[in-house]
């Protein structure tokens, strides 16, 4: 991975966030992509973790922010209207970066961007335990990085998010406008929409939007996919039904059109 960032193996790809109704383009998921030697492409998940593991995820988190944001400032300047945010799902070590803020201040200067061009998702067990509990300090540092950012008018959001007791309880105290559901729980209800987890999510995804917060639904790839989680009340979904990630001119063929699905 260190080997990968700096001879530009990795790659930005950019995936669209389309709202349930209407088909509108309303969000952009940056996400990483090696095409390793011998394992072939590798996933963003995949590419995080090794990041982490390899002591390189600061360095990769603030080129990956700063693609993302060129990406976002070239449809700008491309098309001539305003582009949806940019969301990235942030690791937790990048959520509880002291310097975060610092970072993000700097890219958006670099790049001309607003606040509200960047949605800034993280894990919410980089902040709280299970129970809704502090984490620690390191807890603390990264729910003041969701503060200031939100306070600057960057797009907060939760990430991997289960539906648990501890984090709805959670979503009262956090300046979050979104949560992503975890892709565990999607891939169970893609399985079996009559399991608990499907169950769970009709109870709880219409609670998440009344108190104002949209619901990202993802790996949705067929049209009754899309159905059930539109009648469960989700509004934005994310998956091959809309687009496969791709490079940064497959976003920007989309721009101002309604997704065909």
């Amino acid at each position: 991975m260190p080997g990968a960032l700096e001879n530009g193996d990795l790659q930005v790809d950019y995936q669209p966030v389309v709202a349930l109704e209407g088909g509108r383009l309303v969000g952009v998921e940056a996400v990483l992509r090696w095409q390793h030697p011998q394992l072939d492409a590798l996933s963003h998940e995949r590419c995080a973790q090794l990041a982490e593991q390899t002591g390189v995820v600061h360095a990769v988190g603030l080129w990956w922010l700063r693609t993302a944001a060129e990406a976002a400032r070239s449809w700008r300047q491309r098309t001539g209207d305003v582009v949806p945010p940019v969301a990235l799902d942030l690791t937790s070590s990048q959520a509880q970066d002291p310097d975060l803020v610092a970072k993000v201040r700097t890219v958006l200067a670099q790049t001309d961007l607003r606040p509200a061009d960047l949605e800034l998702r993280m894990p919410l067990p980089a902040m709280r335990t299970v129970t809704g509990a502090s984490v620690g300090k390191v807890g603390a540092d990264a729910e003041d990085n969701l503060g200031v950012l939100a306070e600057m008018g960057v797009r907060t959001a939760l990430h991997d998010f289960a539906c648990g007791a501890g984090e709805l309880a959670c979503l009262a105290e956090l300046p979050v406008h979104a949560v992503r559901i975890a892709q565990p729980v999607a891939r169970q209800v893609a399985c079996n929409v009559s399991a608990i987890p499907a169950q769970v999510l009709r109870a709880v995804v219409p609670m998440v939007r009344s108190a104002g917060i949209s619901v990202v639904a993802c790996e949705v790839d067929t049209e009754e996919q899309a159905d059930w989680w539109r009648g469960v009340g989700a509004d934005r979904v994310v998956g091959t039904l809309f687009g496969q990630p791709g490079p940064p001119q497959f976003i920007e063929r989309m721009l101002g059109s309604p997704v065909a699905t």
